[in-house]
């Protein structure tokens, strides 16, 4: 029985990363889309609470070949996740989530703001086995975005090569970083854990017509690569990273130092 794959995404519906998935994984499943109707970058775990959801069937939008079903929404990537998997796939609920392909890299700290990281990991949440996949382009002079067809062929490469254990994963998803050079210039994969890189973010000032001020943010990427297994490092070598990811934001670390001591010795009368 051929296996069901939901495609998703924080590109927006119409992004070409999400087309070259759909092709690449339409030989071997049934696929199905569902994504934000525009660019949601940056929205994170975001949910939609206090506005109303639509959710549209987009018949046409991709090759009847290639994608069973595909629907579009005004929600974030996280919402999309959710009305997929408990309204429009609830009675042929999918074997596996995969979304991207993002139109950048998803490295350390990225993979706090990133929506499409984000839908994977719901998909996670929810207990679905999932991946998120990026073509990484931080680290080029200039940034191209040519190489989709290159990594959706990678991705379901991978999947195609693990698909009974993929199908099995619990508390985990993957994150997958490709780097955005020729395939014939990648020196292979390693499995990776989250790098240390932060932004110093800045906002430019400009003022509208009427004189009332708008900002624009933007910043720069500083990157530590002393973690000679992480991600940023083994994605500047041009290795494929993946790295799995877990929804336990402890710091163990700290844990193993503060467990057993009292927060307030003092008693905590007012």
């Amino acid at each position: 029985m051929t296996k069901r794959v939901l495609l998703t995404n924080d590109d927006g519906i119409d992004a070409p990363g999400l087309a070259s998935l759909a092709m690449a994984l339409a030989a071997s499943y049934e696929v199905y889309v569902l994504a934000p109707d525009q660019e949601r970058s940056g929205v994170g775990h975001g949910f939609t609470l206090f506005s109303p959801l639509r959710c549209d069937e987009v018949p046409g939008r991709f090759p009847a070949d290639l994608v069973r079903k595909a629907w579009k929404s005004n929600g974030t990537p996280v919402d999309c996740v959710k009305l997929a998997l408990l309204l429009m796939m609830k009675d042929t609920p999918p074997d596996l989530v995969v979304s991207g392909i993002n139109r950048g890299a998803n490295l350390a700290i990225d993979t706090l703001y990133s929506g499409t990281v984000s839908a994977a990991m719901e998909a996670m949440i929810m207990g679905y086995p999932a991946i998120a996949c990026s073509l990484a382009t931080h680290f080029e002079g200039t940034a191209t975005h040519t190489h989709f067809a290159g990594v959706a062929e990678i991705v379901s490469q991978y999947i195609a090569s693990h698909e009974e254990q993929l199908l099995q994963m619990k508390d985990y998803c993957l994150n997958i970083n490709v780097p955005g050079v020729p395939r014939s210039e990648l020196k292979g994969a390693r499995y990776t854990r989250l790098g240390k890189c932060w932004y110093e973010d800045r906002f430019q000032v400009h003022k509208d017509p009427g004189g009332r001020p708008y900002y624009w943010i933007e910043g720069s990427l500083n990157i530590d690569e002393q973690f000679e297994d992480s991600d940023v490092v083994a994605v500047r070598q041009k290795y494929v990273s993946i790295t799995p990811l877990s929804s336990d934001l402890t710091s163990m670390g700290q844990f193993q130092k503060l467990h057993g001591q009292e927060p307030f010795p003092g008693g905590m009368e007012g």
